[in-house]
């Protein structure tokens, strides 16, 4: 998970302990992580930056908006489908370390990557990039995608916010919070469908109907399209559209 978001945000940091070992996300502390700083807000939550006191090693802790936590089982799937991520070891996949509750909190602890998402690497390039590095980008992402899928999973948001770019250049997929394990029951998931990008979004998955490989596949089709030409192969005017 990138770290290139916003800089430390208005959450309290309380300390628990004379040590320090404990800071707080609102007023509810992460058992088990030291946090430093808010990174970034995305769709599903807010992202810190965060010590995993048990490893002592720097993580990207997502945690997840209570909103949609409220769903219901959503929280049980949400923690299932990160903990089958993180069995994905894979160079171009962002690296899930664990996944839980703390409290009436649910996070997950992410890879940690100092660089932008492609978003912002292709508005730094103008908006758009020359096509053999798109391609290069695509490949990897493409490799990513392979692994995802040999672990039985879909990936469901592939998107230019949800590619990160790290050393070298080399393109890493991440926020496999909407994954999906093949072949699992799809009732309920539209709401979750829609809260990606319908630009980049396989029509079948925003119906809300079974998705598979071709989703991703459809979505990774749409972001090079992006890559290349600088803007969205189509902008719906509406979720029905």
């Amino acid at each position: 998970m990138s770290a290139s978001g916003s800089g430390p945000g208005s959450a309290s940091h309380r300390r628990d302990d004379a040590s320090g070992r404990r800071r707080t996300t609102g007023s509810q502390p992460i058992a088990g992580y030291h946090l430093l700083q808010r990174i970034g807000r995305g769709s599903m939550g807010i992202v810190y930056r965060a010590i995993q006191l048990s490893m002592q090693r720097e993580v990207a802790l997502k945690v997840l908006d209570p909103k949609l936590a409220e769903a219901p089982g959503f929280t049980t799937r949400f923690i299932h489908e990160a903990r089958a991520a993180g069995a994905v070891n894979h160079p171009h996949v962002i690296t899930c370390y664990d996944a839980g509750t703390s409290g009436e909190l649910v996070y997950q602890a992410l890879e940690l990557l100092l660089g932008g998402d492609l978003d912002q690497h292709c508005r730094a390039h103008g908006g758009r990039l020359d096509e053999k590095q798109a391609m290069a980008i695509a490949l990897d992402c493409a490799q990513g995608l392979e692994g995802i899928h040999a672990a039985g999973l879909t990936h469901r948001d592939v998107k230019p916010s949800n590619i990160f770019i790290a050393d070298e250049g080399v393109a890493k997929l991440g926020d496999l919070g909407l994954a999906r394990s093949l072949g699992a029951d799809e009732t309920g998931s539209t709401r979750v469908a829609r809260s990606g990008d319908a630009a980049f979004t396989a029509p079948e998955q925003l119906a809300g109907g079974p998705c598979d490989i071709r989703a991703d596949i459809y979505s990774l089709g749409a972001t090079l399209y992006w890559m290349v030409c600088g803007v969205k192969p189509f902008v719906p005017r509406s979720d029905e559209e």
